[in-house]
Parts: C-alpha cells; structure tokens; sequence
C-alpha cells in the first residue's frame, strides 16, 4: 500500500488531524484531497459493555471534487484496495 491521498486540516475545535489514503498498488506522489471542517465520522457500534462481542465501527469521509468524478475510484474499488487512516495529534484511528 502507498500513500495516495492525504489532508492536514483542523477541527471546530481546534484539533489537528492528518488524513491520508492509502491504495494497494499505487505507484506515484501523493495528492493533497480538498474537504470543509468536518471530513470524517467514525462511529463506534459497541453499546459500552466490556465483555460485548466485537463490532465494527463506520467510517465516513466526505471529500469535495474540483471536477466531474474527480473520486470516481472509490466508486469502483474493490473492498481492500483502499486503505485510511485518520490521526489526531493525541491518538489515532483507523478506517478501512
């Protein structure tokens, strides 16, 4: 996997964030992907209990396009091709 897109940006906040997509097989520089103050959603679908089986969590990125299907790809990727992950200057989380 080779970093393919990625942003730096802040929140409402005031928290910096790094986005970056990774896509298996990519080959070239990265590009730097245009977005408002709130790119990414993750949401957790565990209810809070220690021993709950494991669920998986949602990720949602909205990107803006400066052309027609500018993120086309993502459209028609397979599911592994593309890779994110999302890091604030604290901790971070991950999306795939």
């Amino acid at each position: 996997m080779a970093l393919k897109y990625n942003l730096a940006y802040s929140d409402y906040l005031g928290q910096t964030f790094i986005a970056e997509i990774y896509q298996d097989g990519f080959v070239g520089a990265a590009t730097a992907f245009k977005s408002d103050h709130d790119i990414a959603r993750i949401r957790w679908n565990g209810n809070g209990h220690l021993f709950d089986r494991m669920k998986s969590s949602e990720c949602e990125l909205t990107l803006i396009s400066e052309s027609d299907f500018q993120y086309g790809e993502f459209f028609t990727a397979s599911l592994g091709n593309y890779y994110m992950t999302l890091k604030r200057t604290e901790s971070a989380g991950y999306c795939s």
